[in-house]
């Protein structure tokens, strides 16, 4: 498939949770309680891992596509998780002011670990990411020092 199209909720967190095995090097146990629209293994895992969560109402919206600030959090939760934290850098973004507060931290958190990028100063943090930003962010999880 093209790898510039959107990536959806579902396939993140599948992304996300064989990041995390790779890197742990142990399978994540399965959360006993679901969301009411997603009931897929790797779901439950993200869920249990807690770098997920739902959109209210006990929905996950799996086919629902992810910003770039939700991407940056939902990893920040994940490399936590894994006891890599990063640390919020001194430069900003050009375009900060349009990342939302409960993201902020998490943006610069994770630019400092090298694992999500600004284009030409900004961030653009409602932008749709790309499967291709979602590898690339995998593939830095799996080989973080």
């Amino acid at each position: 498939s093209d790898l510039k199209s959107p990536i959806i909720r579902e396939e993140f967190a599948h992304a996300l949770v064989l990041a995390y095995e790779k890197k742990a090097g142990k399978v994540a146990s399965l959360s006993s309680s679901g969301f009411s629209d997603a009931k897929q293994s790797y779901i439950l895992k993200a869920k249990e891992l807690g770098f997920i969560q739902g959109v209210g109402g006990n929905r996950f919206n799996p086919k629902g596509k992810i910003t770039r600030e939700e991407m940056a959090t939902m990893v920040a939760k994940l490399c936590q998780t894994l006891g890599k934290e990063g640390h919020e850098s001194q430069g900003k973004f050009k375009d900060d002011g349009s990342i939302s507060v409960w993201a902020k931290e998490s943006v610069y958190k994770m630019e400092s670990l090298g694992l999500i990028k600004g284009y030409n100063g900004r961030f653009s943090p409602k932008k749709t990411s790309s499967r291709e930003e979602a590898l690339i962010v995998a593939y830095g999880i799996v080989n973080l020092k």
